[in-house]
């Protein structure tokens, strides 16, 4: 591959590693050549709470404990976390970020950033009559991206978590094309408790808002009743809608799901479901969808690294994959989730570094260096 002043790949050549034909200038490395690798979801704003949570709680437990401690650290601290695994993240290989953002602490990590970040900030809410505030405050984020040239959209957290008003608006403001980026991501059955409060089951997350949170069991009824109306109405306005976790997915799920497989991409992220739930998705399930199936980290709370590698590793130690299919998910199908793919994803001319160098040991990859 050569590579040009941008940072470009500006030729590919094709020569056999002989002494006799070795180009001058050329820099040799074992191992396989591949794109940089594309972190389809993430938190980098609670990169502050790593190793501060306990693992393998449930949902119960990880909302209990994000609810604890999240409003302990001040906010250089908060930064200084943010701007070393931006870094870490560089290093690990990863080129770009779908980034879920609650608030504007990492704007300006990601401006100094040599990684793209395409941020999707979060609404939730379940009391109905704070809807407009959560939508304004909502707003004004995604603003201050954007103002700095930042690609940025508005999306909300689960199904279970915003309230029947903050949907209507939300569909309101997507029905008004106020927001030219519509690629969204969105947290679906993640836990048991989710699937079962969202198929009318006994759930110990609705229980934990009645009990712990005290909402009105009649005011969280629209969630189970209303779900997939909702979903299918979110699908019709959205371009690229990222499924983060699918954790307890069905195949009923998937019959539902199988019509807009051109706007479908199944995120996992598995150490982060080891870490909650200590279950995986069904991925032998979802490979039906293979070409569009990507990969994330999800946030350090839920996480001891954010490596691509790492999250790759899960799935090949636990399922039989092809390794170029588990490749293929880490670049070129989060590349077209995050639609950035005519510039990342892929080792093609006019294509941004870095690139990754990779090796197979032990059905396990190592990541040898990054061509940076």
């Amino acid at each position: 591959v050569v590579i040009d002043e941008n940072n470009r790949i500006w030729d590919i050549l094709y020569t056999q590693k002989t002494e006799n034909n070795i180009m001058s200038n050329v820099e040799v490395y074992d191992g396989i050549l591949c794109p940089g690798f594309i972190n389809s979801h993430c938190h980098l704003e609670l990169s502050y709470l790593h190793h501060r949570f306990i693992s393998q709680t449930k949902m119960t437990g990880f909302l209990e404990q994000m609810f604890e401690q999240r409003d302990l650290f001040d906010k250089n601290f908060i930064i200084e976390s943010a701007e070393k695994w931006d870094r870490q993240m560089y290093e690990n290989g990863i080129v770009a970020v779908g980034d879920v953002v609650n608030t504007s602490d990492t704007l300006e990590v990601k401006m100094n950033s040599d990684i793209l970040y395409i941020n999707f900030v979060e609404i939730f809410g379940l009391q109905g009559e704070k809807a407009e505030r959560v939508l304004k405050k909502a707003i004004d984020i995604y603003r201050k991206f954007t103002d700095k040239n930042m690609r940025a959209s508005i999306v909300p957290h689960s199904p279970y978590s915003l309230s029947e008003e903050l949907w209507k608006l939300f569909f309101d403001v997507l029905i008004s094309n106020h927001f030219t980026c519509k690629i969204h991501s969105f947290h679906f059955m993640e836990s048991e408790a989710e699937k079962n409060m969202m198929t009318n089951k006994p759930s110990e997350l609705k229980d934990y808002f009645v009990k712990y949170l005290k909402f009105e069991e009649e005011n969280l009824s629209h969630l189970s009743e209303k779900f997939y109306t909702r979903l299918k109405n979110f699908l019709e306005l959205s371009n690229s809608l990222l499924l983060v976790h699918n954790t307890f997915i069905d195949q009923n799920d998937f019959n539902i799901l199988k019509d807009y497989k051109e706007k479908i991409y199944f995120c996992l992220c598995p150490n982060a479901n080891l870490f909650i739930e200590n279950r995986l998705p069904d991925v032998c399930l979802i490979k039906e969808f293979s070409d569009n199936i990507c990969i994330g980290t999800d946030s350090l709370a839920s996480n001891f690294n954010l490596s691509i590698i790492d999250e790759m590793n899960v799935l090949m130690k636990n399922f039989k994959i092809e390794i170029g299919d588990v490749l293929k998910w880490a670049t070129s199908n989060g590349a077209k989730a995050l639609k950035i793919d005519n510039q990342f994803g892929y080792i093609k001319k006019g294509f941004e570094i870095p690139l990754n160098i990779i090796e197979i040991n032990d059905n396990q990859i190592v990541l040898n260096k990054v061509i940076i």
